[in-house]
């Protein structure tokens, strides 16, 4: 009987696709409503990873306090609860946040309840109105909200969708925001400004070390009445991936940026990725050797002394999507591996992201939209996983197609059988949902569903023969 309970375990072992197996090693990612406390918790295995939270003193929603897989504390505690050795400095700077310094004239960024009352009228506030969804799972979880951006006298400018996507694997924690902002009743216009626009505030550990005397908070938890310099167990360190480091990051654009460093003993590494669609990207960085961590596509005719501007307009009704991802790492890493970490990313790696009410990916240079329309799945998309054994052969085709048609011939650009993209007729389906997915390119050619790339038409006309061949069943995309 022995012999045969753990032959049915390694049968079943074995049985199990390599998705199933990871989905049942993955971490479990919670996330829990506490509405009445103005908060939501994110939870993985049980442990604290953050919160979303809309206290009215902040002034906006922010994630707060963040953890690194190995529980250390990457986020400062100032101003909701300082911890000894903090520094005092920039009240509105608390966890992680999105926001800009003069959106229509008023800043959004410096707003907290320590501005005096002769400037409230010139600040905005982004006031959380509503929840619109939580999805727990193994290995991730997401969270939709829904806020906007009013004026002193509550008047809304903006609103704001936003999906926080919960990230979770051993050694390894990652934050994915896709928010979209639409301009209301007025013309929107985000001047370029230094301070903004997607940033966090790091622990003291995580700090560069200072060059003078700051204030600070004290072992009894009292701010020190003299500027002191310490730099006890100050350790971060700025990188980018243009292969600058230190304060040399602040003001120019890259792709991403690391900050690396010890926190109660334990390595360390965070980076922000800036996602190639962004409006500005790549984006400048607002990264401060005092713990300001930010990317900042907003602020280009500062950062570049008048050479180059954006001030990014929105009419009313008209609506822009910023995506970022934050890697929250229990080791110190190289750039060749963040710079891998961005590139599966950015490129999707097979994966679909969602922005704009579509979906999309992109090779970092170019994306391809896709369009999701209603339909009677065709006879095609339900012979699907037999086509996707074969992306692998295709995908090699696929660079040459970015760069020689810039996706306008090209149907589709398939990705590794991982994922299980399927091509059919330019078509990837989804029966059991009765949705199809319509890849278009966004040029004047888009729709259609052809081959005209020379280098693609022999593959492709493969993997339809072999479509039609077998029967089984489409997957849907990936969520985000």
């Amino acid at each position: 009987m022995r012999k045969l309970a753990f032959l049915l375990v390694a049968v079943t072992a074995l049985a199990l696709p390599p998705a199933a197996a990871r989905a049942q090693s993955a971490a479990r990612v919670d996330i829990v409503r506490h509405d009445a406390e103005q908060r939501v918790d994110v939870l993985v295995d049980g442990v604290p990873f953050t919160s979303y939270i809309w206290p009215s003193e902040i002034k906006k929603p922010v994630l707060y306090p963040i953890r690194a897989a190995s529980g250390a504390i990457v986020t400062r505690g100032f101003p909701l609860a300082p911890r000894p050795g903090e520094h005092v400095d920039h009240p509105h700077q608390v966890g992680m946040w999105l926001t800009h310094e003069d959106v229509n004239g008023l800043d959004f960024w410096n707003n907290s309840t320590a501005i005096p009352a002769e400037r409230a009228p010139k600040m905005g506030t982004i006031v959380q109105r509503a929840i619109r969804g939580v999805r727990s799972g193994a290995g991730s979880g997401t969270l939709d909200v829904t806020t906007e951006w009013v004026d002193f006298r509550g008047h809304a400018l903006l609103r704001e969708d936003t999906r926080f996507v919960f990230g979770a694997a051993v050694g390894r924690r990652t934050i994915d925001r896709l928010t979209t902002l639409t301009a209301l009743g007025d013309t929107v216009r985000f001047t370029d400004q230094k301070d903004g626009f997607f940033g966090m505030r790091v622990a003291r550990a995580l700090e560069q070390p200072a060059t003078h005397p700051e204030v600070s908070i004290d072992a009894s938890g009292h701010a020190t009445t003299a500027p002191v310099l310490d730099n006890s167990g100050v350790t971060g360190h700025y990188r980018s991936s243009e292969g600058l480091a230190g304060d040399s990051v602040w003001g120019t654009r890259a792709r991403w940026v690391t900050l690396e460093g010890d926190v109660d003993g334990k390595p360390v590494t965070l980076a922000i990725l800036d996602h190639p669609r962004n409006p500005g990207s790549p984006a400048y960085w607002h990264a401060r050797g005092y713990g300001l961590f930010a990317a900042n596509p907003l602020g280009a005719r500062i950062f570049s002394q008048g050479k180059d501007s954006l001030d990014l307009r929105l009419a009313p009704g008209q609506s822009t999507t910023f995506r970022y991802r934050v890697l929250i790492l229990d080791a110190h890493s190289t750039p060749e591996q963040i710079e891998r970490e961005y590139r599966r990313w950015a490129t999707g790696d097979g994966r679909w992201a969602m922005g704009d009410g579509r979906w999309a990916m992109g090779d970092g240079r170019r994306a391809l939209s896709v369009e999701l329309l209603p339909f009677h799945a065709p006879r095609a998309t339900r012979h699907a996983p037999r086509a996707t054994r074969h992306a692998p052969r295709a995908t090699r085709y696929a660079p040459r197609a970015t760069r020689d048609n810039d996706f306008r011939d090209a149907s589709v650009y398939l990705s590794s059988p991982r994922e299980r993209l399927i091509h059919a007729s330019g078509m990837v389906g989804r029966p059991a949902t009765g949705r199809r997915i319509r890849l278009a390119s966004g040029a004047p050619s888009a729709g259609r569903h052809h081959h005209s790339a020379p280098h693609l038409r022999p593959r492709y006309r493969r993997e339809h023969r072999h479509v039609q061949r077998r029967p089984g069943r489409s997957p849907a995309p990936p969520s985000v």
